[in-house]
């Protein structure tokens, strides 16, 4: 996999507790695991939800938690990528 490719496959659900927050800790463990390594793309919405069989609203909930906890960035347009670390 080239350098700022993400694979889908890698996020595993853990069946603990809602599907938006197993989707959170998913792409959360894969952050902080270093297997998305800082200025990845992150999958668009659309991809998640068919590859995890969430509803649009539950993936964007995941995903806004995310961006509130500094892991990714969300850009309109540009899409949504890992967040450098705080330096």
């Amino acid at each position: 996999m080239a350098t700022g490719e993400t694979n889908l496959g890698d996020v595993r659900l853990d069946g603990a507790g809602p599907l938006y927050d197993q989707i959170r800790r998913a792409i959360r463990d894969l952050i902080l695991g270093g297997a998305w390594p800082p200025g990845t793309s992150v999958p668009p919405e659309h991809a998640l939800m068919e590859q995890l069989g969430a509803s649009r609203m539950t993936v964007h909930r995941a995903l806004v938690q995310l961006a509130r906890e500094g892991l990714i960035t969300r850009r309109r347009r540009s899409g949504t990528i890992v967040a450098s670390p705080p330096t």
